[in-house]
Parts: C-alpha cells; sequence; structure tokens
C-alpha cells in the first residue's frame, strides 16, 4: 500500500483496488482533501515548468518557491498570452474528445483523487491512532519508566 507522502497516480496507473472500508470523520477527510488539493497543484506546477514556454516555466519556478501568489500572477498582463494559448490547446484538445471519453476520464480523474484523498486521511488516522497508543503505553509505565 503506498504512503501519504508518496500517492500521486499518474494517467498510466491503473485504478486502485478496492480496500476495506476504514472509518474516516469528516475533520480528516477535509483536511486530506485540502492536503491532495496542494499536493496536485504543485504536482501540475512541476509539470508546467518542464514546458517549452519560458515565461511559464518562470511562472511555475516562482510560484513553486513562494516568490508570488496566484493572485499576483492574474493581475500580471504579461502572463495573458501564453496562458491563453495553453488554454486554446487545451480547448482543441477537449473538443477532441466525445462526451463518453470526456465523462469516462472525469469519473477516472474524480476516483483517483478520492482515493489519494482517503489514502492521506488513513495515514494521518493510522499515524495517530499509533501516536495515541504510544502515549497510553508511556501513561501506564509512568513518564520515568526505561524504553
Amino acid at each position: 500500500m503506498a504512503n501519504d507522502q508518496d500517492v500521486a497516480p499518474t494517467p498510466e496507473t491503473p485504478p486502485p483496488a478496492a480496500q476495506a472500508p476504514t472509518e474516516i470523520d469528516a475533520a480528516a477527510r477535509a483536511k486530506a482533501e485540502a492536503e491532495v488539493d496542494r499536493r496536485l497543484l504543485e504536482s501540475s506546477l512541476v509539470r508546467l515548468r518542464a514546458t517549452g514556454h519560458p515565461l511559464l516555466r518562470s511562472m511555475a519556478d516562482d510560484l513553486l518557491a513562494g516568490r508570488v501568489s496566484m493572485r499576483d500572477l492574474a493581475r500580471n498582463p504579461n502572463i495573458a498570452a501564453p496562458i491563453q494559448a495553453a488554454a486554446q490547446r487545451y480547448l482543441h484538445w477537449r473538443n477532441s474528445k466525445s462526451p463518453e471519453q470526456l465523462k469516462a476520464i472525469s469519473d477516472d480523474m474524480a476516483a483517483r483523487v478520492q482515493w489519494m484523498r482517503d489514502q492521506v486521511a488513513i495515514g494521518w488516522k493510522k499515524r495517530g491512532n499509533d501516536h495515541n497508543r504510544n502515549t497510553e503505553q508511556e501513561d501506564k509505565r509512568g513518564p520515568h519508566a526505561e524504553r
């Protein structure tokens, strides 16, 4: 099973096998959702940094290094042309797909993202349970017990 630090399926990764359900509370699910969204954005920026356009590479570098924010970039008129060109390529790709293909792609990606969120939440829950178990054992032995 992948750990929650390396959960990033690629388009070539087969969908994860169904696993036994694990209870995940709403707070852990929300925290995992935010963490996975952050990881997905970061991996997208890393891929963007590998594109051919120097301005997009620079933008991705600045975002990853924390030198600029998304809001700063949205206000920058120099970034508009490469972003529009990338959007046009995306629209061309999207328009080449049938509605059924787009739904299948969307459903597949939604399932992968949900799986990633669940894996992160399960990992956090397991670490929390391990920490609680260790703390309980320390409480039973006392604070000065030999380890």
